[in-house]
């Protein structure tokens, strides 16, 4: 009788094969590629993942309303921009501007006041805010941070804080100045404020002043990202 002897197995042969598919080592690692990829596709996606996993968590972990949500989103994004020019002031002059907000806060209370005790048009009293704000900037570094110009940057740090409280002033006495009441919180009439999503409820979800802050904001960043490429 003869016998047939077939040659061992090895460990490659025994192996199944690599799976296929979506979960695939091959389809994870190009995913990998495509998350640690510096293209300008894949640094949005990164973005826009990390901010819908936020939403999510702060859905999960706490109680809030759908308009909540919405109000919190559209100030944050407004006061994400002061965050952005303090970031750049700071990347430019390696100082700290406490005083960023309050130059723009002047000449916008100015153009409030205009338009809610006065009757002027909000789009009319609109390039007051913004190019008052360009004037403010301006007459504050050629009166005061110019003088400061070789003095250690903590120095000039401090120089800000005491502009920031010269301004907040100024900020205080305008509306007295403009015939305002004290303690008056004056409902600032804009052209979108009508514009309003509602739910079920008959609660605004989005309104036409939130719709119009995040319009503002995405321009505004557009216009730092070109800017700064």
């Amino acid at each position: 009788m003869t016998t047939t002897l077939e040659p061992p197995s090895s460990p490659e042969a025994a192996a199944p094969p690599p799976p296929s598919g979506p979960w695939s080592g091959e389809a994870l690692d190009r995913a990998r590629r495509l998350w640690q990829s510096q293209a300008r596709t894949a640094q949005a996606g990164r973005v826009a993942v990390a901010g819908v996993l936020f939403l999510l968590v702060v859905r999960i972990f706490f109680v809030y309303s759908l308009p909540e949500l919405m109000q919190g989103i559209s100030l944050g994004s407004l006061y994400g921009m002061i965050a952005v020019g303090l970031i750049l002031i700071y990347r430019t002059n390696r100082i700290l501007n406490f005083a960023a907000a309050a130059i723009g806060a002047v000449p916008a209370i100015a153009a409030l006041m205009l338009d809610v005790g006065h009757g002027v048009p909000y789009l009319a009293v609109l390039p007051i805010a913004v190019v008052g704000g360009l004037v403010v900037g301006a007459l504050a570094d050629i009166i005061v941070v110019r003088r400061f110009g070789k003095s250690p940057r903590l120095i000039l740090t401090v120089v800000t804080i005491g502009i920031a409280q010269s301004l907040g002033a100024l900020g205080f006495f305008i509306p007295v100045w403009l015939g305002a009441k004290a303690g008056q919180i004056p409902n600032v009439p804009t052209p979108w404020e009508q514009m309003k999503i509602l739910d079920a409820h008959g609660k605004p979800i989005l309104t036409g002043n939130q719709v119009a802050a995040l319009v503002t904001v995405a321009l505004l960043a557009t216009l730092v990202a070109a800017f700064r490429r």
